[in-house]
């Protein structure tokens, strides 16, 4: 019975291995011709950016995380926007400094977790980079916080004109 059950499984794997796909499966459709928006989008015009300008980008995120705010204000124009919750106003390079230094001199130790960017620029030349990261920091009590931070960064001339900061915390407060 062995012997039967022995050839019977290879005679069945031989004549299952003939070579010929006989797959269903179609390959995805990449192209963008095909593909129906439910939006109707009116500005589909970016490119791939510089490099560049996600190295300067990050390299201001890396100066304020060590806290070097004099390096990370020499990485933005003369005048710089930033928008974060609460916040919006355009800063002139000593006014970015005092807020930045404020706002970092809040906290003992902040570390990043870079998980993405991207850097465009559209038919009309603005060029943007976008980071996607989570930050851990320890503020002056000792208490820690994660959030998971969205950064929209106009770039112009190799320098940060704009910051557009989105985030989210990881855990609801207490609603005592």
């Amino acid at each position: 019975m062995r012997n039967i059950l022995v050839t019977l499984t290879t005679i069945c794997v031989l004549y299952s291995c003939t070579g010929k796909t006989t797959s269903t499966a179609s390959a995805p459709n990449t192209s963008d011709s095909a593909v129906s928006l439910p939006y109707e989008v009116t500005e589909m015009n970016w490119q791939p950016g510089s490099r560049q300008n996600a190295v300067v980008a990050m390299a201001a995120l890396k100066a304020f995380e060590k806290n070097n705010i004099k390096e990370c204000v020499g990485y933005m124009a003369d005048t710089v926007k930033f928008e974060f919750d609460g916040i919006t106003g355009n800063f002139t390079r000593d006014s970015a400094m005092a807020f930045l230094q404020q706002g970092r001199d809040e906290y003992k130790s902040i570390s990043v977790k870079m998980e993405d960017y991207e850097s465009v620029i559209s038919k009309n030349k603005d060029e943007y980079v976008s980071l996607w990261y989570k930050q851990f920091s320890t503020d002056a009590s000792g208490k820690t916080d994660s959030v998971e931070v969205m950064n929209d960064i106009k770039m112009a001339k190799g320098k940060i004109v704009s910051l557009n900061e989105k985030l989210r915390h990881f855990t609801m407060p207490s609603m005592k």
